[in-house]
């Protein structure tokens, strides 16, 4: 199941490369949903390559997928074992910043609940539950309280 979804999202890529413009919203957004197939995948290296490119497309926006992108960063960082603590204070600040924009046609409500079951496997519990409450921020802005129950060193 995992190789057809990396397949499909190979090819969505693809398709979005080859009929828009690099600045169009939907690329970024594509090679974000393919690091999450290559994550789970254990394809760490290419995952990071993707993120780092598609952070670099949405270098100027506030937007529902940066976040989603950082995120996922965050998590590499996370899995990798690497000093993670400056990177989750600039996903915190990005979120309790300005409202999120919403570019091109992507889903509001990030529904990963199946990434995070993959994670639980690999990272510790209290990492899991702090990544759980990331996604309920990046989902509804309003429960950006919730960040202040995690201490401010991550615990890989």
């Amino acid at each position: 199941m995992i190789d057809i979804a990396e397949q499909c999202s190979r090819e969505a890529l693809e398709i979005d490369e080859k009929e828009r413009e690099e600045s169009n919203p939907k690329i970024p957004h594509r090679l974000m949903n393919l690091s999450i197939v290559l994550i789970m995948k254990e394809k760490l290296e290419e995952a990071s390559s993707n993120l780092c490119r598609a952070s670099q497309l949405l270098v100027d926006k506030h937007d529902v997928t940066r976040i989603r992108v950082m995120f996922l960063q965050y998590v590499l960082l996370c899995l990798l074992k690497q000093d993670s603590d400056e990177f989750l204070q600039n996903l915190k600040v990005f979120l309790r910043g300005s409202p999120l924009n919403v570019y091109s046609d992507i889903v509001i409500k990030w529904d990963v609940q199946y990434f995070l079951v993959y994670l639980y496997q690999k990272l510790s519990i209290d990492t899991c539950k702090l990544l759980e409450a990331l996604i309920k921020v990046i989902n509804d802005p309003a429960k950006i309280e919730i960040l202040d129950n995690f201490p401010q060193k991550s615990q890989t």
